[in-house]
């Protein structure tokens, strides 16, 4: 009888060995497969917001253009200077607000895995910060429609030709010269161009980090 005990507790033993074995060769080849998806998913987050940056690039040249337009508005009124065909140009380039949001796809795909799928949560924190303030910047260009604003209250009662992002033919520049309603357009063109501007070198400056800190977190998977 005792000896049939030991036979099969060591039955059971073998078992349960059996068991842990194939129990930690799943989790070992199921993090070896989340592993390579991460890379995957790494380098195609590198891709994307290094395309990203292209467009926050012209994003910012955008908003140094209207912020110089728009004061060199402001200047040629406030000294009452005679009108000059520079500024039909400039008045059609003050109204050019736009905010290219990021892909969100990828970023988009990797939360709907699994949580853990990027390992380094720092990372991944600062991934989620700047997905979400390109959804927040965009949502303040929505709220404030600057653009919308001079299509339809400015540039129809001022002027009497326009074509987007060239030019808008003043229909008559004494009447301009002294409107408040001009001046104020033209200081909401400043301070949201200072405001635009501002925040788009910091989402610019955030890509170039990002890309750096994936391209750091990929020399990992070289190594391993």
């Amino acid at each position: 009888m005792g000896k049939y005990v030991k036979y099969a507790l060591g039955e059971i033993l073998l078992v349960m060995i059996g068991i842990l074995l194939a129990v930690q060769v799943n989790a070992w080849y199921q993090d070896s497969q989340d592993r390579k998806l991460e890379k995957q998913l790494l380098m195609e987050l590198k891709n994307s917001i290094t395309r990203d940056s292209l467009e926050i690039a012209r994003n910012l040249l955008n908003f140094k253009r209207i912020r110089k337009n728009a004061i060199y508005l402001d200047s040629m009124l406030t000294i009452k200077a005679n009108y000059t065909p520079k500024m039909d140009s400039a008045f059609g380039r003050i109204s050019i607000f736009f905010v290219t949001e990021s892909d969100y796809v990828i970023f988009d795909r990797i939360k709907s895995l699994k949580s853990g799928i990027i390992s380094n949560d720092s990372l991944f924190t600062s991934l989620s910060n700047y997905y979400n303030f390109s959804k927040f910047l965009a949502g303040v260009d929505r709220y404030f429609q600057n653009g919308a604003y001079f299509r339809q209250d400015v540039y129809p009662k001022y002027f009497k030709h326009y074509r987007y992002g060239s030019y808008a033919q003043i229909a008559n520049y004494e009447e301009l010269r002294v409107s408040n309603e001009i001046r104020v357009a033209i200081d909401y063109c400043i301070n949201d161009a200072n405001y635009y501007r501002n925040q788009t070198k910091h989402r610019k400056e955030h890509a170039r980090e990002l890309i750096q800190d994936i391209s750091q977190e990929l020399k990992r998977f070289k190594n391993d």
